[in-house]
């Protein structure tokens, strides 16, 4: 429903919608004006399509109350904040803040690679963002470019905790369904395994490697050969400082993965290292040294089979992929 249809409605009597800016998976994002406090917000209008049962509009109803509590629990200035949450009329609002700036996914496709020092600065902010989240036994499940805004001052926020796992509350999704972007799912999610700290930072090691390099170490044409490279193959690795935090947080066995700690003490590293200091005083628009000539390829990177992965296993996993599929056990956001 567009701004006209609404008529700038007052949403909870108090929020004015003004313009649509967005939408989503599970709805429409507005922009809004709270008469109340005097501030400008935004307004997640939560969409249950009446062609679904009643089953699974109470699901979505349910999920979307739980990304707001979610959200609500976390006091980072790297994470969006909830305000408050309207149900009106059977239509379900949640009140956040509104934060100015782009999305990072945006950005990536703008210019390509970013510059480390850039990318440094905003793994550390979305990391503090995760880990503050995980403090408050918040998992967030889908950390991906655009669920990353970059504000006009060049600092990080997180949103979008739709898909956001708490602790002590009942899983929507006990009966299997694995949901998230396929490109920035961990491998033992996308095996039907549960999600855990480190699989949020497994999803920061892809975002870190989009903003570093142009382009997702995972993504492929379609959704059944995203999931099998991350279940099977080791994407080529840029290098320059940031290449060992990538190898420890792309680490397919959960056991090797960087801690959330460790990684703050590698991005540091990385921060102070020789080669980021002298590209923070560097011309712009100058390539990285270490960067591939030329701009981001727009097909699939260059990949190197595990090897110790077994021949058999690997052949058998479209099958297993399509199986999937078909019962209804894998689903992509």
């Amino acid at each position: 429903m567009d701004a006209k249809a609404h008529g700038h409605r007052l949403v909870g009597s108090r929020y004015r919608l003004q313009e649509r800016l967005g939408n989503g998976g599970m709805g429409a994002v507005w922009a809004a004006h709270d008469a109340v406090l005097g501030r400008d917000v935004a307004i997640k209008q939560v969409v249950l399509p009446a062609a679904n049962t009643p089953e699974q509009r109470a699901e979505i109803r349910e999920r979307s109350l739980r990304e707001a509590r979610a959200a609500a629990r976390i006091d980072c200035p790297y994470a969006v904040h909830v305000f408050d949450v309207v149900e009106e009329d059977g239509e379900l609002w949640i009140v956040m803040e509104r934060v100015p700036g782009r999305s990072l996914s945006d950005l990536i496709q703008e210019r390509g690679r970013l510059p480390a020092a850039q990318v440094i600065r905003i793994a550390q902010q979305i990391l503090e963002a995760l880990t503050t989240a995980h403090s408050g036994g918040v998992l967030h499940r889908d950390v991906k470019p655009s669920n990353v805004l970059i504000r006009p001052d060049g600092s990080a926020v997180l949103t979008d905790f739709g898909i956001a796992a708490v602790d002590g509350d009942p899983s929507i999704t006990a009966t299997g369904l694995v949901i998230g972007s396929p490109g920035y799912l961990a491998p033992e999610r996308a095996a039907g395994g549960p999600a855990t700290a480190a699989t949020d930072l497994w999803a920061l090691g892809c975002l870190i490697f989009a903003a570093y390099d142009g382009r997702s170490p995972f993504v492929r044409a379609d959704s059944m050969a995203t999931m099998q490279a991350v279940l099977t193959e080791e994407p080529a690795l840029p290098g320059g400082p940031l290449a060992p935090v990538l190898r420890g947080l792309l680490a397919k066995n959960i056991v090797l993965r960087l801690s959330a700690e460790t990684t703050r003490l590698m991005l540091r590293a990385a921060a102070a290292s020789p080669l980021v200091a002298a590209r923070a005083t560097a011309a712009p628009g100058r390539p990285e040294p270490w960067a591939v000539s030329g701009p981001p390829a727009a097909g699939a990177i260059p990949l190197r089979r595990r090897r110790s992965g077994s021949h058999r296993r690997r052949s058998r996993l479209p099958v297993l992929l399509a199986a999937l599929v078909a019962v209804g056990t894998l689903t992509v956001a």
